[in-house]
């Protein structure tokens, strides 16, 4: 009899332990991002602008506020050439944020070290962005 509810208290000890593991990871993720629909906007820059230490995850802000993150920096191709003429970068944020042809992103780069972002610094107006095409980047002004 003891031996078996030994057993039976090791077993809650160790369910409880693994619940509250998982109550914790839960705390600590960001759930709402899961469920948040997203979108992809492309936005290209010259070679001779140059990224800027951006990377894959840099984050993607609107007004200083941290909206989404860099997924992706692909080279941009010359038609019909292998010759590369700039980068392509990929950025996702939440659908609802609206993004438009004529928008303005710019790489804000840290006055030291690393950790250069995407700044979206207007949405632009008019034509909703293609997700086929492109936006023109630019670099933020020191």
């Amino acid at each position: 009899m003891t031996l078996e509810r030994d057993n039976l208290k090791a077993g809650i000890f160790v369910l409880a332990g693994i619940i509250i593991a998982l109550i914790f990871v839960f705390m600590l993720s960001n759930i709402d991002s899961w469920f948040v629909k997203t979108q992809r906007i492309k936005v290209a820059y010259a070679l001779g602008d140059g990224l800027k230490g951006l990377k894959i995850g840099a984050t993607v802000t609107l007004g200083d506020t941290p909206i989404g993150q860099v997924v992706n920096i692909a080279d941009k191709k010359k038609p019909g050439t292998r010759q590369v003429i700039g980068k392509v970068v990929t950025a996702e944020i939440p659908t609802s944020i609206p993004i438009f042809q004529n928008a303005v992103f710019e790489l804000a780069a840290p006055p030291l070290g690393s950790g250069t972002k995407l700044n979206i610094r207007n949405v632009g107006a008019g034509q909703p962005y293609a997700p086929k095409t492109h936006i023109d980047g630019s670099i933020a002004s020191s």
